[in-house]
């Protein structure tokens, strides 16, 4: 008999921004700081990049795409609340 091992890679992250108050979902990329993907864990406490677009449309299409941020791109603190591998699961999650 096998044993199969399922592993999702995180590619979304699920975040409680502290100065703001306000939870969002932000790709993997927008993690700052040089942490890695795997390093990512819940209730971790990150920075975060966040896209300095005033449109919310610019600003989902930016999520949705995992757009790299940006050297010039404004950085937040937050709280992991959860990692998904796919957007619709962040959905779920908050």
């Amino acid at each position: 008999m096998y044993k199969v091992t399922l592993c999702l890679r995180a590619m979304f992250v699920v975040v409680a921004f502290d100065e703001t108050c306000e939870t969002d979902f932000v790709p993997v990329e927008w993690v700052a700081g040089g942490v890695k993907p795997s390093e990512v864990t819940r209730q971790s406490l990150l920075k975060f990049y966040w896209p300095p677009m005033r449109s919310v449309t610019a600003v989902a299409k930016a999520q949705k795409q995992r757009t790299v941020p940006e050297i010039h791109w404004p950085v937040y603190n937050g709280r992991v609340l959860a990692t998904a591998s796919k957007k619709m699961q962040c959905y779920i999650l908050y």
